[in-house]
C-alpha cells in the first residue's frame, strides 16, 4: 500500500530525514492486526493523529464530540510525556486558565413584612390641673391646721418660771403637775371625789418624764416626801411648795438633783375632759377594784376601758381595794400605791394622745385641757410638737424613788429617801 508522503521531503512542513526514520521504525515494531485491515482512511487518520506533545506544525482535526476538560486539574510536569527529540524548540505548552468557581446563587431574599400603620394615639389628659387643685387643697388644709393649732397652743395659760427652769443636757424633764383644784367640777363629782367642802389648791401628782437616747423614763415624787423648800428654806411635805407657785416647785425638785426642763400642769376638770375627748383610756386591772371615797368601781379583771369620770377617780384612790379570792382587800402600799397607778394611767393617756394626728381630735382634747393647762412661758408650739413627737410610741420604764415611812417633827406620818434614791435621782440629772 503505498501513500504519496512516503517520499520524504514532497510535501512541506514533513519532519526531517532523521525524524522519519524513527518514525518509520516505531511503525515497524508495532505487531499485525491480522482480524482487520488498516484502510487508507484509518491510516491516513491515525498519521494526521497529535504527537504526545502538542506541536506547532502537527494539528489533529477536532473530533465531533469535544473532549471532555477538568478546569481544576492540571497533570503535573513529571507524568507528561517528553517532547519528540528534535533541533527545533518546542513553544512552551500553557494551560488553559481555571475558570474562578461560579457562586452559588443565594436564595431569594424574603420579602419585609408589611408596614403595620401606626395605632392612632390616645388622648392624654391634662392631669396637670388636678395635682395642681390637690397640692393647693392640702397646703391649705395643713395651713389650717397648723393656724389652729397656733390659736389653740396660744390661748394656753402661761406660768411665769422666774428663771428656774434648766437648759442643756442629755435630755429634757417634763415635771408634769396635777393639781387639785375643784374649780370646774360640779357637786356630784365633788362628792364622788370625797373632796365635798375641800377648797384651795394642792399639788395631788408630780411624774417627771424624761426623754433621752436611751428611752422614756417616768418617775413619781410621793407628795408626802419630807424636803426643804426653796425658797423659804423650811421642811415640810414637797406638796407644800406649791403653795408657794410653780417656781417653788421646780426649784425644790431641782435641789434634790433633778433639773426641770420643761413644766406642765393639768387641773382635774381638764383631766376628766382631756379622758372624756380621746374617748376614753384602757388600763389592764389584775382584779376587780373599788374605792368608795373616789367612787371607782371595775366590775371585771382584764383590760378596762375607763370613761373621764372613772378615770379621775382612779388616779386619786387612796383607799384602793381589789377583790382577791372573794375577799376585798385594801392595797396597804397607801399613797404609794396610788402613784405606781398614776405613772401607769398618764403613760395611757399619752399614749391616746400621740398614737393619732386626726387634727379633728387634737382639737377636741385641746379645747378639753385648754382651760385647766398652764405651761411654762418659755414652752414654743415647737417644743410641744417635738414632745409629742418623741412620745409616739414610746415605750415607759417606771421608775421609783426608794423611801421610807417616818414620824415627821409635825407629827404627821411623812416619807424620806433612803439608801438607793442616789442611784435613781442619777437617771434624771444627766
Amino acid at each position: 500500500m503505498t501513500d504519496e508522503r512516503d517520499t520524504p521531503g514532497e510535501a512541506p512542513g514533513e519532519p526531517d530525514d532523521a525524524a522519519a526514520d524513527s518514525f518509520w521504525d516505531r511503525l515497524q515494531s508495532l505487531p499485525e492486526d491480522t482480524e482487520h485491515e488498516t484502510s487508507v482512511h484509518e491510516d491516513d487518520a491515525y498519521w494526521h493523529a497529535p504527537p504526545p506533545q502538542p506541536d506547532s506544525a502537527l494539528h489533529r482535526p477536532s473530533e465531533t464530540r469535544p473532549p471532555v476538560v477538568e478546569p481544576t486539574t492540571v497533570a503535573p510536569a513529571s507524568v507528561r510525556p517528553a517532547p519528540p527529540a528534535t533541533g527545533e524548540s518546542v513553544a512552551p505548552v500553557v494551560p488553559a486558565p481555571v475558570p474562578p468557581p461560579v457562586p452559588p446563587t443565594p436564595p431569594p431574599a424574603e420579602a419585609p413584612p408589611a408596614a403595620v400603620p401606626p395605632a392612632p394615639a390616645r388622648k392624654r389628659r391634662r392631669r396637670g390641673g388636678f395635682f395642681t387643685k390637690a397640692l393647693v387643697l392640702v397646703l391649705v388644709l395643713l395651713a389650717a391646721a397648723v393656724g389652729l393649732a397656733w390659736y389653740r397652743f396660744a390661748s394656753i395659760e402661761r406660768v411665769d418660771t422666774q428663771g428656774t427652769l434648766a437648759h442643756g443636757g442629755a435630755g429634757t424633764n417634763y415635771l408634769i403637775v396635777g393639781s387639785d383644784s375643784r374649780e370646774g367640777l360640779d357637786s356630784d363629782d365633788l362628792a364622788m371625789g370625797g373632796a365635798e367642802g375641800v377648797g384651795g389648791q394642792r399639788a395631788d401628782t408630780m411624774l417627771i418624764l424624761r426623754v433621752d437616747d436611751t428611752g422614756t423614763s417616768m418617775l413619781s415624787i410621793p407628795r408626802d416626801l419630807w424636803v426643804t423648800l426653796n425658797p423659804s428654806g423650811s421642811e415640810a411635805k414637797i406638796n407644800a411648795a406649791y403653795n408657794d407657785g410653780p417656781p417653788a416647785v421646780i426649784a425644790t425638785i431641782s435641789d434634790l438633783g433633778i433639773p426641770i426642763h420643761r413644766y406642765l400642769e393639768v387641773d382635774f376638770a381638764s383631766f376628766q375632759g382631756l379622758v372624756e375627748a380621746v374617748g376614753g383610756v384602757t388600763i389592764a386591772v389584775p382584779n376587780p377594784a373599788r374605792d368608795e371615797n373616789s367612787g371607782l368601781l371595775i366590775e371585771e379583771a382584764g383590760e378596762v376601758r375607763l370613761s373621764g369620770e372613772q378615770a379621775l377617780a382612779y388616779v386619786r384612790s387612796r383607799h384602793y381595794q381589789e377583790l382577791i379570792d372573794g375577799t376585798w382587800q385594801e392595797d396597804p402600799r397607801a399613797d404609794l400605791g396610788r402613784i405606781e397607778r398614776q405613772k401607769t394611767f398618764m403613760a395611757a393617756v399619752l399614749g391616746e394622745l400621740t398614737s393619732t394626728w386626726n387634727p379633728l381630735e387634737l382639737d377636741r382634747a385641746g379645747r378639753a385641757a385648754g382651760d385647766g393647762l398652764r405651761l411654762d412661758d418659755e414652752m414654743t408650739l415647737l417644743d410641744a410638737l417635738k414632745m409629742g413627737w418623741d412620745l409616739r410610741g414610746a415605750v415607759y420604764e417606771f421608775l421609783q424613788l426608794p423611801v421610807e415611812n417616818f414620824r415627821a417633827p409635825d407629827g404627821y406620818s411623812a416619807l424620806r429617801l433612803v439608801d438607793g434614791a442616789g442611784e435613781v435621782i442619777a437617771r434624771f440629772s444627766r
